[in-house]
């Protein structure tokens, strides 16, 4: 997959870096967490670093930032700590170890996929299938509710929701993109922190033809601060 091609499947997720005075780009750090990165950007390195300047905390789309290099080295990207624990969690329910995680954490489940742009139950089968992967594991727990809520079946096997969720490091599946045209990461559907996906035809369709609220375009960031403004 190529570069571009996976930028837009990243080009609706928030980061937050700080942004000093009057520069155009912002610090190598970029969070998920937006009161981490406020929380930072007040924090003595910062003050003592800068003090003549004002910080000011700034949304970004995370394409644009993925592979942003400067003098100084390539950017960070800081989990949220929240997500950090809901992923060792996971991987402690998993029997795998748990000491630490590194990357940032993303959420999948096997018996979730999306349909025709639509949330379903992976054993209700479709030709168009994509891969949903969450950035919080709370928008996949309501994402499963749903599906299971829409297929209407009483016997599915999701009573036990914690036990059909699995944990990746977003790094590890980029690079599995990249890497071969082949890959089972090629589906994926990155939904956004908050994204409400669909469970029936009142979704809108991007030009591109897959889901979303508003179509991809350069002015994500304008679009990504509304959205934040709307749940605030």
């Amino acid at each position: 997959m190529s570069d571009e091609q996976i930028g837009d499947q990243l080009s609706m997720v928030p980061v937050y870096g700080i942004k000093e005075g009057n520069k155009r780009k912002s610090n190598l750090e970029y969070f998920f967490n937006k009161s981490d990165a406020m929380e930072f950007s007040e924090s003595e390195f910062i003050r003592s670093s800068f003090p003549l300047r004002e910080n000011f905390v700034v949304s970004e789309a995370l394409d644009d930032v993925m592979d942003y290099h400067t003098e100084e080295g390539p950017v960070r990207l800081i989990p949220d700590a929240y997500e950090v624990k809901n992923a060792l969690q996971v991987k402690k329910k998993a029997s795998l170890p748990d000491d630490t995680f590194s990357g940032i954490p993303v959420f999948e489940s096997r018996n979730l996929s999306i349909c025709d742009h639509y949330l379903r139950l992976t054993n209700e089968g479709c030709l168009n299938q994509r891969r949903p992967v969450f950035f919080k594991k709370e928008d996949l727990e309501k994402s499963l509710a749903k599906a299971r809520a829409a297929s209407h079946d009483e016997r599915s096997n999701l009573t036990d929701t914690e036990a059909h969720i699995e944990v990746a490091a977003l790094e590890d599946i980029i690079q599995a993109m990249k890497d071969d045209s082949t890959s089972e990461w090629n589906k994926v559907f990155f939904a956004y922190p908050g994204e409400d996906i669909r469970t029936g035809p009142t979704s809108l369709k991007s030009k591109k033809g897959r889901r979303r609220p508003f179509t991809i375009s350069t002015s994500n960031i304008s679009k990504i601060e509304e959205m934040e403004n709307a749940t605030t």
